[in-house]
């Protein structure tokens, strides 16, 4: 079985929620429960609060497509690694 990445997402230092990669080409982004439960903003017009993810069939989506690096989309011949690097907004 591969490894699938994962990366924490923060928002203005805050953790937000997690960016998975799921089986296939599925990428997923949860809101943490602490996070909805602080009554805290979206971090997108697309990704409304909600406890259920947000599932993309094709890759990352499109609010976090140009903020990670290139190295931890897989794109880089290195090899990719989130869940040290984790996502600032």
């Amino acid at each position: 079985m591969a490894n699938l990445l994962w990366g924490q997402v923060y928002y203005k230092n805050d953790f937000v929620g997690v960016l998975r990669q799921e089986p296939g080409k599925r990428m997923s982004f949860t809101y943490d429960t602490s996070y909805l439960n602080a009554e805290q903003p979206a971090i997108a017009y697309t990704l409304s609060l909600r406890p259920e993810p947000f599932i993309s069939q094709s890759g990352l989506p499109p609010f976090f497509d140009n903020l990670v690096a290139e190295g931890l989309t897989g794109r880089s011949t290195d090899t990719p690694s989130w869940h040290t690097a984790g996502v600032s907004l």
